[in-house]
């Protein structure tokens, strides 16, 4: 009798090989094509030398955050302290300039970084992460104290953790927002979203999430240039690390 035979549970044992080979091809081919329909999106709204795509991404979550004023979701109603009036002035478009940022810190290399901005007497923006030691608040100190912006980066910078939800990523944010103020007595207006304002992380919320921080009056700004400095022929957003 085959069924129950030993050639029955060989052909078995072959056929579910096949099934499991021919489903995960199947999940691959899928997974691809949703990959690369992501990576079409992430450079056509943040390609790293593209202003054009910027300009035109941060008008898209204008057009999100005027219409969310009137939706009554229910994230608006959280951190009723998180909102900003506007007093920071960037010129943009200013033939030759760079715009000098660095992300991740404070580090044990900040106070030597700013102390050769001193030297040279260049100002810069630094998007700072939360950090509750005594040297790091120092730094933000520092910062503020040489003349230069302090903006929010991060509390946390685990993408996976950030950016499940506008929930998620406000309660990070407010996090690191209340200590610049509690430490420096400046109210942050700028921000850096860790992985830049599209990424693969925050794909699903984008939308959402760069609307509500518009809606709250912060600007957010990513980079042109990261890393290394170049001739630039127009204004570049140059973020090495602090």
């Amino acid at each position: 009798m085959y069924i129950g035979s030993v050639r029955f549970f060989k052909h078995l044992v072959l056929l579910s090989i096949c099934i499991i080979i021919l489903s995960f091809m199947t999940a691959t081919i899928v997974l691809s094509a949703k990959n690369n329909e992501l990576n079409r999106k992430i450079a056509s709204y943040s390609d790293p030398g593209s202003t054009t795509g910027d300009r035109n991404f941060k008008r898209l979550g204008g057009s999100y955050a005027f219409a969310a004023e009137n939706v009554g979701l229910s994230y608006q109603k959280l951190y009723p302290n998180l909102y900003v009036q506007k007093s920071t002035k960037v010129t943009e478009n200013a033939a030759k300039t760079i715009y000098l940022t660095f992300d991740d810190g404070p580090s044990p290399n900040t106070m030597d970084l700013l102390d050769i901005l001193d030297r040279y007497n260049v100002k810069a923006t630094f998007f700072v992460i939360y950090h509750d030691d005594e040297a790091s608040q120092n730094a933000y100190r520092e910062i503020v104290k040489r003349g230069h912006t302090i903006a929010v980066h991060t509390a946390s910078h685990k993408y996976t953790e950030i950016y499940k939800s506008v929930e998620d990523y406000l309660a990070d944010f407010d996090i690191v927002y209340k200590q610049i103020e509690r430490v420096t007595g400046v109210k942050p207006e700028l921000f850096r979203f860790p992985g830049g304002s599209i990424n693969s992380y925050n794909v699903r919320i984008y939308q959402e999430l760069i609307a509500e921080m518009l809606r709250r009056g912060f600007t957010y700004y990513d980079w042109n240039v990261s890393g290394v400095i170049q001739p630039v022929t127009q204004p570049a957003i140059l973020s090495p690390k602090m």
